[in-house]
């Protein structure tokens, strides 16, 4: 029974966000985060990095993901609330 209840407010609540996302503009601004370029032609932009709370640790973690060892071989990569890169 507890388990039936938990999914039911879980849909609910789910509904209720994704009504709000696309009926309210302010809200969908809040929520959605606007993108970021943090590397452009293999050069970083340190400022908006910092900016962003985005050590060179986690970019260089993000690009060994993506199979990158330099920046100067990263044409551009995006940051918000998801990343991608392109190389």
């Amino acid at each position: 029974m507890g388990g039936i209840i938990a999914a039911s407010v879980l849909f609910l609540m789910n509904f209720i966000f994704n009504k709000l996302l696309f009926k309210s503009p302010r809200f969908k601004a809040l929520i959605n985060k606007k993108l970021e370029i943090l590397v452009h032609n293999g050069k970083l932009d340190f400022k908006k990095a910092s900016d962003l709370d985005i050590s060179d640790d986690e970019l260089r973690e993000a690009m060994r993901d993506y199979g990158v060892e330099k920046f100067k071989e990263v044409k551009l990569d995006v940051s918000a609330s998801f990343r991608k890169m392109m190389y």
